[in-house]
Parts: C-alpha cells; structure tokens; sequence
C-alpha cells in the first residue's frame, strides 16, 4: 500500500471564492482610501495596510493554507506542519505498533499510544471526499493492524 499525503485542496470553489473575496476586498480598501488621497479627505490608514495585507493573503494564499500535512502509511502515521514565521517544520511520526487506539473528530485524529500517552493531530481544511478517504484508510489499516477506531463527527 502507498503512503497517501493529505493537505488543504485550495483548488475548491470555496477556496477560489475565499481567495477573491481577499484580493477583491483588499482592493476596494486600498482604492477607497487612494481615492481619499486624491480628493484631499481624511485618509485611514489603517484601512490601507489591511487592504495590502489582504491582497498579499489572496496572492499567497496556497502559501498560508497548506500548512499541514497528513501522511498515512502502511507503517507510520506521520504529520508534519509547517511553521510559517521561523520557516521550519514539526514532523510527528508515529508506528503503527505504537497505537493502541484511533479516534477521529471532525477537525483532528487523536491518537492513543503506549502508556495513555494522547497525540492530537489537527486535520488539514478538507473536503468531504478527502475526511471519506481519511476515515476510509485509517479504517481499513486499523482493521488490519487489529486497533480499535471511534469515529466521532458529524459528516
């Protein structure tokens, strides 16, 4: 069995919506108040800053959403996130004969390992299809590997 990796889709609709609702609002921000520039009013500049930051954020947005990453294989359970600011990453990787139970919520993956130990791993933004195949393998592997799994969502 292949590892399957699983990270934020930003190639949704919902994504793409989200990412012009950004760009088209930073742009009327940033426009509104280069119009008051131009027409001698009081100019806020705070509103011009989050009008940049949020064109920056539509532009970069692949950049600021696929911060976590889940990989699911046939002998570790890995995940790796990504730390934006100091630019470096945390990977958690745990062996299937580690765990001693699998609970999936809808936004994380608790894992129980040797001697109570709990690892929270938060899920990447998903879409149905993608928690269907998670919930899907992590099923079939914990069945196979003889561990008990609770799925505890609402999809």
């Amino acid at each position: 069995m292949i590892a399957h990796s699983y990270t934020t889709d930003t190639s949704t609709y919902l994504m793409m919506a989200l990412r012009s609702v950004l760009i088209l609002g930073g742009g009327v921000l940033l426009a509104t108040q280069m119009v008051n520039i131009i027409s001698g009013s009081e100019v806020l500049y705070g509103a011009a800053v989050l009008g940049c930051y949020f064109i920056f954020v539509g532009v970069c947005f692949d950049y600021h959403y696929r911060n976590l990453e889940l990989i699911i294989g046939k002998d570790v359970i890995r995940h790796r996130r990504f730390e934006k600011i100091i630019r470096s990453e945390r990977n958690v990787e745990v062996r299937w004969q580690d765990i001693e139970q699998i609970t999936v919520h809808t936004w994380s993956v608790h894992l129980t390992v040797m001697d109570d130990i709990r690892l929270k791993f938060k899920l990447p933004d998903y879409t149905y299809q993608q928690f269907q195949n998670i919930k899907q393998q992590l099923g079939s592997l914990a069945e196979e590997k003889n561990i008990p799994i609770q799925i505890k969502s609402w999809w």
